[in-house]
């Protein structure tokens, strides 16, 4: 988490429902950082659209399935973004 920045430069909502859960996606200079938080109780299954990372590698950062189990050293996958840009999404309750 040292590595992540604290500072942003462009902060965009992505998709969300107040009380539930929000999905954003932060820019740090040339690099995107897309967080999903979840309020519900419930794991959700979003796929959004981030025409931002088209084209670009992307490296997937997550919780564990517990959500408790954090995955911060190495990417569990990564791998160039479609043209389309639309990605799965899971998102553990917090």
């Amino acid at each position: 988490m040292k590595g992540i920045p604290t500072v942003w430069d462009e902060v965009k909502f992505i998709d969300g429902y107040p009380g539930r859960y929000v999905v954003l996606a932060r820019r740090h200079g040339q690099d995107w950082y897309v967080a999903a938080l979840n309020a519900g109780k419930e794991t959700l299954k979003l796929t959004v659209d981030l025409p931002m990372l088209a084209s670009s590698p992307v490296a997937y950062y997550h919780d564990g399935k517990d959500g408790k189990t954090r995955r911060w050293k190495k990417p569990k996958w990564v791998r160039k973004a479609s043209l389309s840009s639309r990605f799965r999404l899971r998102a553990v309750p917090c």
